[in-house]
Formats: C-alpha cells, sequence, structure tokens
C-alpha cells in the first residue's frame, strides 16, 4: 500500500467531526418539530378562546329576563375580547345568538329569535339539530355560537375554520325574549 492509500484509510478510521455531521442532519427536522408545536399550541388556544366566547356570550344572555339587541351586542363584545387574547389574527369570524323553544306537546325546537354579528356559517338548520334532545318539553334554551376562520401564520395553505357552540337554560325566566334591556343588576 502507498502513503495516499494509508492516508485515507485513517481518514475513513477518524471519527472526529461524526458529531457534528450528525447534527447537521438532525437539526432541520428538529426545528421542524419545533415549530410544529408551537403551531399546534397556537391553534388548541385558539380553540379554547373561542369556546369561551360562545359560552360566555349564552351565560350573559341566559342571565336576563328580557334582552334588547343592545344587550346582545354587549355580549358579542365579551365574546371579542376573549378572541383578542389569542395569538392568531383571524382572518374572519362572527357570532350568532338563539333563543330556541321546545314546543310543549311535541317538544319539537323552534327558534324564537336569533341575532348574529358578523357574517355566521352556521346555519338555523345546524341551531335546530344541535338543540333537539337537549331540553324537555316546554322548556328553552339558549344557543350561542362562534365561527372562526384563520390562517396559519407563515404559510399560505388553507384557511381553518373553527365553530363553536354553546347552550345554556335561562335562569330568571322560562324563555328569554327578544325586547327591552336585560336589567343586569338582578
Amino acid at each position: 500500500m502507498n502513503r495516499s492509500d494509508l492516508q485515507w484509510l485513517q481518514a475513513l478510521r477518524d471519527r472526529s467531526g461524526v458529531t457534528a455531521i450528525e447534527f447537521a442532519f438532525i437539526l432541520p427536522v428538529m426545528i421542524t418539530i419545533l415549530l410544529g408545536a408551537i403551531q399546534f399550541a397556537g391553534t388548541v388556544q385558539t380553540r379554547l378562546n373561542d369556546e369561551a366566547a360562545a359560552w360566555e356570550v349564552a351565560d350573559l344572555v341566559s342571565r336576563c329576563r328580557t334582552v334588547a339587541n343592545a344587550d346582545v351586542a354587549d355580549a358579542f363584545t365579551a365574546a371579542s375580547l376573549i378572541i383578542a387574547g389569542s395569538k392568531t389574527q383571524p382572518v374572519s369570524f362572527a357570532y350568532f345568538v338563539a333563543s330556541v323553544s321546545f314546543n310543549a306537546t311535541t317538544g319539537a325546537p323552534a327558534i324564537d329569535w336569533r341575532t348574529d354579528a358578523g357574517t355566521p356559517v352556521t346555519t338555523n338548520a345546524t341551531i335546530l339539530t344541535k338543540a333537539t334532545g337537549q331540553r324537555s318539553a316546554g322548556e328553552s334554551v339558549i344557543i350561542a355560537g362562534v365561527d372562526y376562520i384563520y390562517q396559519i401564520a407563515g404559510t399560505n395553505g388553507p384557511a381553518l375554520a373553527i365553530s363553536d357552540t354553546a347552550m345554556m337554560s335561562p335562569r330568571l325566566v322560562a324563555k328569554v325574549p327578544l325586547g327591552t334591556a336585560c336589567d343586569w343588576s338582578l
């Protein structure tokens, strides 16, 4: 064997620098996993804020003996403040709240009134489907929802749609009518 062949054999046996090369191969995978985990955490937080906003609207309206459009607008403002805490900024979001009563004879749900802010994707049929079987004949329920669409930060991929609905029974009356302003002091 000549001298250059021996130098090649020594170079092949030399393990110095292998760790740096292996790290260079693993680093992009680790960074991708880290960024994916951060984005997933942001999506979970957005989902939780969306759910909290829907519950807040349902809770505020269910506390009234009667509710006016201005009261509903205040409830939607509270929901907007909850959603503003999300790290993801929405492409669009919309709210709805509806009073659904159940026929005293058949128990079939019917929407008494509905108020929207923005353009919710949740239809009246969806509200009635969600309400079916939730209460007994002669009762009512307040159903509130948030439809939230956002784009994942730094991507041109499809927008993600999150829709949450919350239901609460009226607390002070059998049914909350849309009419005069709520007396929040009760």
